[in-house]
């Protein structure tokens, strides 16, 4: 009987948007509410792990524990599952050697589709072509179905041309693309896109529920998989509508069409309209935050400690603004704010703007107000 296997390599690549996400991995990030990317990843999956395709994940050791933790959340063998990442190509064709499967999915962290989960399943059961790229729509993803015997001599090739250190890019870059010209179509869609402003339009689509009937497995999947954490808190003041509110938030101010994941906090005369504000961001009094992409603040800090603070101003409502830097990522005026970045009490971040990630605090004092379009950068 054959016997297939899915493999996953997560390298922690960041984002396409300069400098947004460099500190952070997205395939594991907390994004769309309460649901990591690897949540919606495996939703898509689980069929093909039901029906005995083993599945297995290579990470850095940086990368094991956050691995281990989102696998466990679904009832699933973490540590069987998630392996040390190999230093060279020779380890793992080592490790290849010692399994007796027929055929593979390999796939790099990076894009995350929303499919259902039969798909995958159908990918392997069709015996032709022999070898191929997927597509997720009308996107190619880092997804190669191929035969074990091909993928031992694609690293055997690669060996000649590049450092040991490099394999995993090069597997991917140039030895896979280069070696494998079909491609079949797996029905789905990317969440994660090209620009800050569609990563938005995504979240607010995949939270209303829009994909719900061409994505029914998937979805029942998700609203099974109960993760186990506090509720948000909605203060007596507080006032939210048309907004997500994420697990372990806290609104003591306004919130209007908005989403707010986990253990984000709004005090008491803040306000958030149209905005995307990730995890661990406290928003002061007085401060208003208007077409926004705030990315997470992940830095330790005591506790009733803002980094957004009293009064400062981020975004606008002027229409169809582009960065001056990234014409093409940031538009419709849109205004993006990287991780880990402290925006001082009574600064003014216009529309279309971009602050770059782990900005030292005393970049932006120097600016009484970040004209529209600008970007900020260490």
């Amino acid at each position: 009987m054959s016997r297939h296997a899915i493999l996953f390599f997560e390298t922690g690549l960041p984002a396409s948007l300069p400098g947004v996400a460099q500190s952070t991995p997205w395939s594991l990030f907390p994004v769309w509410g309460n649901y990591r990317l690897f949540d919606i990843l495996y939703a898509g999956l689980a069929d093909a792990d039901d029906a005995g395709i083993d599945l297995f994940f290579f990470a850095p050791p940086d990368f094991q524990d956050p691995l281990k933790a989102a696998l466990s959340a679904w009832q699933l063998d973490a540590d069987r599952r998630v392996r040390l990442l190999p230093a060279t190509a020779g380890e793992w064709r080592s490790w290849l050697l010692q399994t007796d499967y027929d055929r593979l999915l390999v796939a790099r962290s990076g894009d995350t589709p929303l499919f259902e989960s039969r798909a995958v399943l159908n990918m392997f059961e069709q015996k032709s072509p022999a070898a191929c790229r997927l597509a997720v729509g009308e996107s190619r993803v880092d997804f190669y179905l191929l035969p074990v015997k091909k993928l031992l001599g694609l690293l055997l090739d690669g060996k000649k041309h590049r450092p040991d250190d490099e394999w995993i890019s090069d597997l991917f870059n140039r030895c896979l693309p280069s070696a494998i010209s079909a491609h079949r179509t797996l029905p789905g869609r990317l969440l994660l896109t090209g620009s800050p402003v569609e990563i938005v339009r995504e979240h607010r689509r995949f939270l209303t529920g829009q994909d719900m009937a061409d994505y029914p497995t998937a979805f029942e999947r998700l609203r099974t998989r109960r993760p186990a954490e506090k509720e948000a808190y909605i203060g007596e003041r507080g006032r939210v509508s048309e907004s997500f509110i994420g697990a372990g938030a806290e609104i003591h101010g306004k919130v209007r069409n908005s989403v707010i994941f986990r253990d984000v906090f709004v005090e008491q005369d803040a306000e958030v309209v149209d905005s995307v504000v990730m995890s661990g961001n406290r928003i002061a009094r007085e401060a208003r935050i208007t077409n926004a992409l705030i990315f997470p603040f992940l830095q330790s800090r005591p506790t009733l400690t803002c980094n957004i603070e009293t009064r400062a101003a981020v975004g606008g409502t002027a229409k169809k603004q582009k960065n001056r830097d990234y014409p093409r990522l940031i538009f419709d005026s849109l205004t993006v704010v990287g991780a880990n970045v402290e925006i001082p009490a009574d600064a003014r971040i216009e529309e279309a703007s971009f602050i770059a990630p782990d900005l030292p605090k005393n970049k932006l004092t120097r600016y009484t107000k970040v004209p529209r379009g600008m970007s900020v950068v260490a």
